[in-house]
């Protein structure tokens, strides 16, 4: 007889308790009205941060929101990954973010910082990229939920280069996607930065289409940014950001 895993839900750290806890709209919509959960069913709790718990469906409560009870005594921790790999990633056009976040908290990323650099289409005024900001992270929510993590990686909201480079200068490595004939293939960029300490970052920059600027691939190296290949082929943004935390997965996971 097979045994389905109890479905998993977010519960955010500061939410956890020994008594009645509610999760927030939109998990309870999930585990009330897609799965459909019943009271007594079993769930899995997890904070975004390593930890997760076992915990009953209690009932849905006020507001439509599911009422659990936690077993704080079976919490589990998950340890974070040896490094810390950031995708910083130039504002693709259209919704391709959206999938690009999805696919990196499957890839292992520990954070998405999204670029706004020279040729990518403007992301409207603050109020706008911080709307756009709480739409990936609910993204990388459910993409933690769906694949099992229980680390949910940082999401930004866009911010230009300059921001950025003191960041830069602090990873152990950072690598830039580069179209350039001169860009040292990712292997051997990726040897070079071995052994990564525990716990270090190690970055990749995705530029938009038609790629960073001069100017802006320049603002990178003098923050010690090293431009890399990935080969002879000129891949579409959403495939090379792939492609990249694919490589840097394989590489330093």
């Amino acid at each position: 007889m097979n045994h389905h895993p109890p479905p998993r839900c977010f519960l955010a750290a500061d939410a956890w308790s020994d008594g009645d806890v509610a999760l927030a709209a939109e998990e309870s919509f999930h585990l009330l009205r897609v799965l459909r959960s019943r009271p007594g069913d079993p769930v899995t709790v997890f904070d975004g941060g390593g930890r997760r718990a076992p915990a009953r469906l209690l009932a849905a409560g006020r507001g439509g929101l599911a009422l659990l009870r936690l077993d704080l005594a079976a919490v589990e921790t998950q340890p974070p990954p040896p490094v810390r790999i950031i995708l910083a990633q130039a504002l693709p056009k259209h919704n391709l973010m959206d999938g690009i976040v999805q696919k990196a908290v499957e890839l292992g990323a520990a954070a998405v910082w999204p670029l706004l650099t020279e040729r990518v289409v403007a992301a409207g005024d603050a109020a706008r990229q911080a709307a756009k900001a709480e739409r990936w992270r609910k993204i990388a929510r459910e993409a933690a939920r769906q694949c099992g993590t229980d680390w949910i990686p940082e999401v930004r909201a866009p911010a230009g280069l300059p921001a950025f480079s003191p960041e830069i200068r602090a990873c152990h490595r950072c690598f830039i996607g580069a179209l350039a004939e001169d860009a040292a293939p990712f292997r051997e960029a990726a040897d070079a930065a071995r052994p990564a300490p525990p716990g270090a970052a190690l970055m990749i920059v995705i530029g938009p289409e038609g790629d960073l600027a001069p100017a802006e691939i320049d603002l990178l190296t003098a923050a010690g940014g090293i431009p890399v290949s990935f080969g002879g082929a000129v891949l579409r943004v959403e495939t090379a950001a792939l492609y990249g935390l694919s490589l840097m997965h394989y590489e330093f996971l």
